[in-house]
């Protein structure tokens, strides 16, 4: 059996793409948003968990902030310069594009223009930024009106594990403006 084991081959154990940043070190609305879009991004959502969760978090809200993320989702994914990576649901480091996305929306909560340009800049199109932006204030928006201010990640060393997952990419069709739970 030992043959069999050895035969495969060994996946790297470092990927430059990854930086740790301990996930004891988030709050509640960070973890929040990286859990949920890792899962939606597996194709886990909306499930049943995630709604569990949103309704914990925004009570009877939660179906128009599970909206809000869904369009967020949509946009990043229609809007985006390439495709962006995300981490598997139980990996402990953040890609680059999480840190890049989860900054962008504490700048829109944080209300740092200069920031949240150039986070939008890096990750969207220049002909759809217009669209990103729009989905972004709408689920930073939303997090904010429940009291979950993000605060964005910063990155301390290179992760010691190599799961990621490139899942939302550009060219995805027109994001519809109202996704409905």
């Amino acid at each position: 059996m030992s043959t069999l084991l050895e035969s495969r081959p060994v996946p790297p154990m470092i990927d430059a793409s990854l930086d740790f940043v301990p996930m004891s070190t988030f709050g509640q609305p960070e973890h929040l948003l990286i859990w949920t879009w890792r899962r939606m991004a597996r194709g886990h959502g909306p499930c049943p968990l995630i709604t569990r969760e949103f309704r914990a978090v925004f009570g009877e809200d939660a179906g128009e902030v599970l909206g809000a993320f869904i369009a967020f989702l949509d946009a990043l994914a229609y809007a985006s310069r390439r495709k962006l990576a995300v981490g598997f649901p139980g990996c402990s480091g953040l890609t680059v594009d999480e840190q890049r996305v989860t900054a962008l929306l504490a700048a829109a909560q944080n209300d740092r223009p200069a920031l949240f340009e150039a986070h939008l800049t890096w990750l969207a199109r220049a002909d759809d930024r217009h669209v990103m932006a729009i989905g972004v204030g709408a689920l930073a928006h939303a997090f904010l009106a429940h009291g979950l201010c993000l605060a964005p990640p910063t990155p301390m060393r290179p992760a010691a594990c190599a799961c990621r997952l490139a899942v939302v990419g550009a060219g995805a069709t027109e994001p519809t403006l109202a996704a409905k739970t």
